[in-house]
């Protein structure tokens, strides 16, 4: 994973909501995790933003959060 500065690279694209730095990922950057709430199995899948160091969600249970 890196930072970018230009919107033409051929990899996913999204911005980190606390620093606002514009990250280009690829599939083996996404770290898959699934967790227990109240009984219930919930998977979500993120990266790690290599500026901050903050968690950016991408999916929960199948469903997109980017925008």
């Amino acid at each position: 994973m890196r930072v970018i500065e230009m919107g033409n690279l051929p990899e996913q694209e999204v911005i980190c909501e606390d620093c606002h730095s514009t990250l280009a990922y690829t599939k083996p950057d996404v770290i898959s995790q699934v967790d227990e709430y109240m009984g219930e199995l919930h998977d979500h899948t993120f990266i790690k933003c290599p500026v901050c160091g903050s968690k950016i969600i991408l999916t929960v249970d199948c469903v997109s959060m980017k925008e």
